[in-house]
């Protein structure tokens, strides 16, 4: 079956933006949401007549079995993700299920009264909004659940339509391939994970018992999340910020429309997109240099387009008013950006990112030695193990995904073109070799995770379906009662009565 690339853009986009449109209308000021939202949607508009992707990509065909098999390979996956409340959830979820019962049965923007203290929910609540708003609708926060399912199958499903697309997978078996890869590609952390105890075993997680963490030890926490933890943990954080890399991959050249494309991310995972602006900024230094015969002047003037300056000037600055009471409130410093304290075991930042990162750079290196795109992922993964933030250090297992996918698309590009491909010269047949095995030894702990929860058997810890309620985010909303520092300072923007987003663009404001 054929798939036209213009509805495939116009639905991603739309996948993009239409939680973009529900916060504006639900967080802010009547005028302010309508020339908000009718600037963006002109830009859009403007981005997809321009024609978004480039004139030489025709629409790909897909075989319907395939297309058939991958769904429900997905919805599998998503089920054992924990999308729905079908089996036992991740931790994580205890924070996803109540921002959600609280985007669903509370009015927007969502206030909190606790104590003395007076709050707004301020967080990246952008995958939640779609759910939350049926929910709403029809008083059922079941039915938010299951709409969140089928919502994340969506996101999941399309960004791997562009991938197949983006890479021009057209064998059968491949396009199978590249989903599984989707769902289970991760660094081989078995292999640092013996390196690290062959050096230093003291330092070292037993091999086999620690699925996520090179190390915790000393205050160096190093993680970066293979892709099956992604989507079982922080889903909201990654299926759109996927969704806007392959469209970039796609569109790299389309400097005048990056903020249009990219803007969406702050909302739907702010860290995810600081990963994100170390490739549209270098890359549009690259397109500088590359088209210098054009002059600066021209390079500014699509820089500083039209469409890029009206989505700054409007959403960008309703998201900067937005989080500015989280962010730049006052915080305990240590949950605030902190250089890694190495100290001696400086080598296992070299480890970590050499096994994770540089040996399937190194296996694809031939093919992309002028691929600006990858060795600016490569920098910001090199960069990024140098600090940490959060007490599980987020900065670290969330900065990465921009880059950790970037890696994962070259990969399957490089597989692609020259696994049964004719005449391929013997030392691609090694680079295959090392990256099938590479792969191998990284699926082992997505694969064990899923497993994992295959064959829970406690399943009287899962909630009641019909019957069940998350409590509230507000039980956490004060920073003066002894709540765990990241729950009392994550979420919230504190003082609303002087916060200028609260005062000046929010919907209604607090009653006390």
């Amino acid at each position: 079956m054929k798939i036209d690339r213009k509805i495939l853009d116009g639905s991603s986009m739309l996948y993009l933006y239409l939680p973009v449109l529900l916060f504006l209308f639900g967080w802010t000021k009547w005028w302010i949401a309508i020339i908000t939202s009718t600037t963006l949607l002109f830009c859009v508009y403007r981005m997809l007549m321009d024609k978004l992707a480039a004139d030489d990509q025709d629409d790909f065909r897909l075989n319907k079995i395939v297309l058939l098999l991958v769904v429900l390979f997905f919805m599998i996956v998503g089920y054992f993700c924990g999308w729905g409340r079908w089996v036992v959830q991740s931790l994580d979820w205890a924070k996803h299920n109540t921002i959600m019962q609280d985007l669903t049965e509370r009015s927007w923007p969502v206030y909190y009264r606790n104590g003395e203290e007076h709050s707004m929910l301020t967080y990246y609540i952008a995958q939640y909004l779609v759910p939350a708003f049926a929910g709403k609708i029809f008083h059922s926060y079941r039915l938010a659940e299951i709409i969140n399912y089928v919502w994340a199958e969506i996101g999941l499903i399309l960004v791997w339509l562009h991938v197949v697309k983006g890479i021009g997978i057209r064998n059968a078996v491949k396009q199978c391939f590249s989903a599984g890869i989707l769902v289970f590609f991760s660094g081989p952390l078995l292999l640092a994970q013996i390196m690290q105890n062959l050096i230093y075993s003291d330092l070292g997680t037993a091999l086999l018992t620690d699925w996520h963490w090179l190390t915790t030890r000393e205050g160096i926490l190093l993680q970066y999340s293979n892709n099956f933890a992604l989507l079982r943990w922080v889903y909201p954080q990654v299926l759109a910020i996927w969704l806007i890399l392959v469209l970039f991959l796609e569109n790299k050249d389309n400097v005048q429309y990056y903020c249009v494309l990219m803007l969406p991310g702050v909302i739907f995972g702010t860290l995810s997109f600081i990963g994100l602006i170390p490739l549209g900024i270098g890359y549009a230094g690259y397109i500088l240099v590359k088209d210098r015969a054009d002059g600066f002047r021209s390079w500014f003037a699509r820089v500083f387009s039209l469409e890029n300056i009206l989505t700054l000037c409007t959403f960008g600055i309703v998201l900067v008013l937005y989080f500015y009471g989280n962010i730049f409130s006052s915080k305990p410093e240590s949950i605030g950006l902190q250089k890694m304290p190495y100290g001696q075991y400086l080598w296992i930042y070299f480890i970590f990112v050499i096994v994770h990162v540089m040996l399937y750079v190194w296996c694809i290196l031939s093919d992309n030695k002028k691929n600006i795109i990858l060795h600016l992922a490569v920098i910001s993964l090199w960069i990024i193990p140098l600090f940490k933030m959060g007490l599980n250090n987020d900065w670290g297992m969330r900065c990465s995904i921009p880059g950790l996918f970037i890696v994962m698309f070259y990969v399957l590009q490089y597989l692609n073109k020259y696994i049964s491909a004719e005449k391929v010269p013997a030392i691609k047949y090694a680079g295959i070799g090392m990256l099938l095995v590479l792969l191998l030894c990284g699926s082992i702990y997505p694969l064990r995770e899923l497993l994992e929860v295959v064959r829970y058997e406690d399943y009287s810890t899962i909630p009641d379906l019909k019957d069940y309620s998350y409590g509230t985010m507000e039980n956490y909303a004060n920073r003066y009662e002894g709540y765990p520092i990241d729950l009392a300072n994550n979420y919230y923007s504190y003082d609303i009565e002087n916060n200028i987003f609260h005062q000046y663009v929010a919907r209604k404001k607090f009653v006390n």
